[in-house]
C-alpha cells in the first residue's frame, strides 16, 4: 500500500457498502464477532449510541452484514469471501491509516447529494 493511497478492493468495499464512519464502525465491530447474531438494542449498547442510529446502520449494510432472526431482529456478519478480505484489509488500516479510510469515505458524494446535483445538469438537445 502507497503512504497517500488505499488498495482499490478497500476502495471498492467503501463505494459499495461504507458511506459514513459509522458504518465503517458497525463493520469492523460485528468482524470481530462472526459467530454472534446481534440486535440494534445490543450494538447500541456496545457502541454507546442510540438504537435508532444502530438500525440504520444495520439497514444500510446489508450485503456484509444479514438479518438472520425477525422477532427480535438480529443481525451477523456474513460478508462473501472476497469482501470479508477487504473488511480485514481496511481494519488493519483503520489501526494504521484511518486517515485514509475516513477521506475515502467523505470524498466521496453521497447518492441523494448526487442525484440532487444531477438534476441540475443541462441535456444536451437532440
Amino acid at each position: 500500500m502507497m503512504e497517500d493511497r488505499i488498495p482499490k478492493e478497500v476502495d471498492d468495499l467503501i463505494a459499495r457498502y461504507v458511506r459514513s464512519v459509522g458504518h465503517l464502525e458497525v463493520v469492523l465491530f460485528l468482524m470481530r464477532y462472526p459467530e454472534r447474531a446481534w440486535t440494534a438494542e445490543e450494538i447500541s449498547r456496545e457502541m454507546r449510541t442510540n438504537v435508532s442510529y444502530a438500525e440504520r446502520q444495520l439497514a444500510d449494510l446489508q450485503g456484509i452484514v444479514v438479518l438472520i432472526d425477525e422477532v427480535p431482529r438480529k443481525y451477523q456478519y456474513a460478508p462473501t469471501e472476497n469482501l470479508n478480505a477487504a473488511v480485514q484489509l481496511m481494519d488493519e488500516l483503520y489501526g494504521s491509516h484511518r486517515h485514509l479510510l475516513i477521506n475515502s469515505i467523505y470524498a466521496k458524494p453521497a447518492d441523494s447529494i448526487r442525484s440532487f446535483a444531477d438534476s441540475f445538469r443541462l441535456k444536451k438537445g437532440p
